[in-house]
């Protein structure tokens, strides 16, 4: 026999044994959590998912829409800043509101319509306009998405 042919035999004899025992995948061989075989199903997720709050989480207000309170500045004898965020779902419309203060819009996402003053304005992303204190403001949102809008609140101390 050569020695070619030697070599040959023993490999077909190793392949037989291996066969015969089940294989490196038998269920009879090494279990998964030694690192062969098959990996076990993954867990069940839990039913009520968990976890920590955002820090500035929107909140449903009284117009429809979701806003949430991202700084404010007060450090100011005569002046408070305060930068809000709102999100109008898409869509739909907002109640009407009155500024009481100043406000500087700042179109962050999406885009929709405001009526101020009894003029409408496009709103696409990065859009601002600045709208005077008293002034009535309907958002709304006639998109797929959802439309954020920036509000720099400027409110004199009284």
């Amino acid at each position: 026999m050569t020695r070619s042919a030697a070599l040959t035999a023993c490999v077909l004899i190793l392949l037989l044994a291996s066969c015969a025992r089940g294989g490196p995948y038998h269920p009879s061989g090494p279990s998964a959590r030694d690192g062969h075989g098959i990996l076990p199903p993954p867990a069940t997720p839990p039913s009520v998912l968990g976890g920590v709050q955002p820090k500035h989480a929107f909140e449903r207000d009284p117009s429809g829409a979701f806003s949430r309170t991202v700084f404010v500045a007060d450090d100011h004898p005569d002046v408070r800043i305060t930068v809000r965020d709102v999100s109008v779902p898409p869509k739909q419309q907002v109640r009407s509101i009155t500024l009481p203060d100043a406000v500087l819009f700042e179109v962050r996402a999406g885009r929709g319509t405001a009526s101020a003053g009894g003029q409408t304005t496009e709103l696409t992303e990065a859009k601002t306009m600045a709208i005077p204190a008293g002034t009535t403001v309907a958002l709304s949102n006639a998109s797929d998405q959802a439309l954020v809008v920036r509000l720099y609140v400027i409110e004199a101390k009284r």
